[in-house]
């Protein structure tokens, strides 16, 4: 991979039956302390459980350098020969949850919101992929904090509205 540039290239294990290609972006740590873990053969399952990020802390959209994402390529015959023309196209499904609150009312003024009973880790990748979408959040063991916790105050730009500032797993 190149920086500034979407494109990448990989070595691929040639197998005897078609593979599922995975794409992980911006968990390199996460990938990293996974890989000293676990061995060949090891189930999708298991990495799934296995492939987490953890903050007990809001998230400050002002200095995250990336939402970790997955994305996965199906049904790939990895063979000797295997070069796709004009190479592979991901979609990526980001781990977070982008909240974004927008105050049309007149007769009220929005000036903060509080994100309560959030979550401090989650999943990088899904545990209920249907193919083209996630039907409902992976909730991994162990993500509850205590009840009223709560992260905020989040306050409203000038046009009334707090965009891109509340992220939760």
């Amino acid at each position: 991979h190149t920086a500034g540039d979407n494109t990448f290239k990989v070595i691929l294990a040639e197998l005897a039956v078609n593979q599922t290609l995975v794409v992980l972006a911006n968990c390199r740590t996460q990938v990293e302390t996974l890989l000293g873990t676990i061995s060949a053969g090891a189930t999708k399952a298991s990495v799934i459980s296995s492939l987490l990020l953890e903050q007990s802390t809001a998230f400050d959209a002002s200095t995250m350098t990336g939402i970790p994402m997955w994305g996965e390529i199906t049904n790939q015959a990895v063979t000797s020969g295997y070069n796709p023309i004009g190479g592979l196209s991901v979609n990526l499904t980001r781990m977070l949850a982008r909240v974004n609150i927008t105050n049309g009312e007149v007769l009220f003024d929005l000036t903060e919101a509080y994100l309560y009973n959030p979550r401090q880790k989650g999943s990088i990748i899904p545990d209920n992929w249907t193919g083209t979408d996630v039907t409902n959040p992976t909730i991994v063991a162990g993500a509850q904090m205590a009840q009223k916790t709560r992260f905020g105050p989040f306050t409203t730009s000038a046009t009334n509205t707090i965009d891109n500032k509340i992220y939760t797993f």
